[in-house]
């Protein structure tokens, strides 16, 4: 009987995790809705909104994607109140593209996904409720998960205590000696990298941080040579500290080329720089290459005489 039980616990977490609805339950609500409920009450709000499965419905005002990250932002409500902008933002994964690129200004969508809530931006007048499209929490995965491995630890002690060795018939010291070294491998594996994937932050390298220009086409050889704790120096503190490193270098795993073209005459003062730029981004998808051009703004400040990158906004034209 138990093993029976098993097996449909099994059956029943394979479906969950493989992201099957018939476990996934969502509430519908009007983005406006939610964007009042975050704005009036952030409390309540959060309580009932924040790591649930919503599906949101509302208009498209903006498209836009940050060149530190590969996802799609779509803006499905927005309002400006107490000095602040507010929005409900729609995060669509970089396989998403297809879709993303049906959907155009003044379309009424629904998205389904999870809502993450509140999600800090790099200006301090906006704050964006995130729903990451695709995302969902199953109303009965950690239940099944849990009472399964209880299950499978009991099994365990059962089957032990059928199966306990007679002390005599235990193996000796030197034959489990013997055994280890026939299973040992020829060689050992390689240590890993101390600086991970991503290589270290070559900080005996001077960069071009003369002019502005200079320091942003420096960023973007860095991404394509997978320098990316080099590129990451490029980066201002105030920037460092929102974006985190591994989160951000993980977007440009499947990167291959970064070229940036300079589109404009930067304006620039002592202290900060305004460049305006398209970008030709190659990445790896599938047994194929994706290439798309992006076209944004960077802000820059000099700091203790070295330009730092401190804003990327970045949309899609092709």
């Amino acid at each position: 009987m138990k093993k029976i039980i098993l097996f449909f616990l099994s059956f029943l977490l394979t479906l969950s995790l493989a992201g099957c609805d018939l476990f996934t339950s969502y509430n519908q609500i009007a983005a406006d809705t939610l964007l009042n409920a975050y704005i009036n009450n952030p409390k309540l709000a959060n309580q009932k909104y924040t790591d649930k499965n919503l599906e949101v419905t509302g208009t498209i005002s903006d498209i836009y994607q940050l060149s530190h990250s590969n996802c799609f932002y779509v803006v499905i409500s927005q309002k400006f109140q107490n000095k602040r902008l507010y929005r409900v933002v729609a995060e669509y994964p970089a396989d998403e593209i297809n879709k993303v690129s049906e959907l155009k200004k003044g379309d009424m969508v629904s998205v389904k996904g999870l809502c993450v809530g509140k999600t800090p931006q790099k200006s301090p007048i906006m704050t964006n409720i995130e729903i990451k499209v695709g995302k969902k929490k199953s109303i009965f995965s950690n239940s099944i998960s849990d009472l399964f491995e209880k299950l499978m630890f009991n099994n365990e002690k059962d089957s032990t205590k059928e199966t306990q060795i007679p002390k005599e018939d235990m193996p000796n010291s030197d034959d489990l000696n013997k055994a280890q070294k026939e299973q040992m491998p020829l060689s050992m594996p390689k240590e890993p990298s101390p600086y991970g994937k991503y290589g270290p932050a070559k900080s005996d390298v001077r960069m071009d941080a003369e002019t502005p220009e200079g320091l942003f086409v420096y960023f973007h050889e860095q991404i394509t040579a997978h320098n990316l704790r080099e590129a990451y120096r490029c980066f201002s503190p105030d920037f460092r500290n929102q974006v985190e490193f591994n989160g951000w270098a993980s977007g440009y795993d499947n990167t291959l080329k970064s070229e940036p073209t300079i589109t404009s005459q930067p304006s620039i003062t002592d202290s900060t720089a305004q460049i305006h730029f398209d970008l030709r981004a190659t990445d790896r998808d599938g047994y194929s290459t994706l290439k798309q051009t992006f076209r944004g703004t960077a802000t820059l400040y000099r700091i203790n005489g070295e330009w730092k990158i401190d804003e990327i906004i970045a949309r899609k034209i092709s």
